[in-house]
This record gives structure tokens, sequence and C-alpha cells, in this order.
């Protein structure tokens, strides 16, 4: 796994997929945040949660929601430990912190993990799909 931390602007609202360019945080738009096949999860540490994960990585996120409160685990070290060991020299986690004064000092940092190679679980899926139909139109005759 990789990591990078990037400087963005304050007034920063949007962020787009590195690999596909479709967005995948809208932080106007929090009911209905955009999706690509790339992204992995989002999260939010000032809310202390995940924002996002994908389906492949939700049982992963369970489990680190749950340690990060038993143990005192950092949530996204421990996503990023135990996601498929085939899968972590692909994906590159982006983080950003921006800070402020509210009633004192303070500071959100939004984390996004992006999969540069996301071909293998869709050649998987779609062979999955393709022979769903096959069977669905065998059946039918």
């Amino acid at each position: 796994m990789n990591a990078v931390d990037v400087a963005v602007p304050a007034d920063l609202k949007q962020l787009y997929c590195p690999v596909c360019g479709q967005k995948v945080f809208d932080i106007d738009d929090d009911e209905n945040q955009p999706k690509c096949k790339h992204l992995v999860f989002v999260h939010l540490d000032l809310a202390g949660e995940f924002l996002y994960a994908s389906p492949a990585c939700e049982q992963v996120v369970t489990e680190a929601e749950e340690a990060a409160l038993e143990d005192d685990v950092d949530p996204i070290q421990y996503v990023l430990d135990h996601i498929d060991s085939r899968k972590k020299s692909s994906i590159l986690c982006f983080s950003t912190t921006s800070c402020g004064i509210c009633c004192g000092p303070c500071s959100a940092t939004l984390c996004v993990a992006i999969d540069f190679d996301s071909s293998g679980e869709e050649a998987e899926e779609g062979d999955q799909n393709e022979a769903k139909k096959v069977k669905k139109a065998k059946n039918s005759r």
C-alpha cells in the first residue's frame, strides 16, 4: 500500500478519481456520494467513520471499526493492512487535512483509497455475469 498526503485549498468541495475522472466525493451532497469502480473507501476522521466502503472491502472495514473502538487501532491502517495482499500494491491512499479555528484549533482529515488496478475484479464479475446469462438462456429453452 502506498500513501500520499495531498495539500489542497481549504475550499475543496469535490474529489475526482485519478483513474477514470469520475467524482468520488462531494462535500455538499453527503447523502448521495458518487462512486466509481476504483474507489476502495472514504474515511473522515472528524466523523470517526468510513463514509464509503467498496463491497469487496466492507467486511474489513467493519472489523477495523470494531478494532478502533476496542483496541484503539488506527482504522485506516487496519483496513490497508488487511486488504487482500494481491491488491495492496495497486491501492493508493490519498489523505488531506484541513485546519481552522472553531472554538479553538480544529482539523479534519479525509482519506480516500483508490485501486489503480480494478480490472481483475471486473473480469471475474463479468465472467460470472456471462455464466449466469448463459445458464438463464439454456433454462429458458
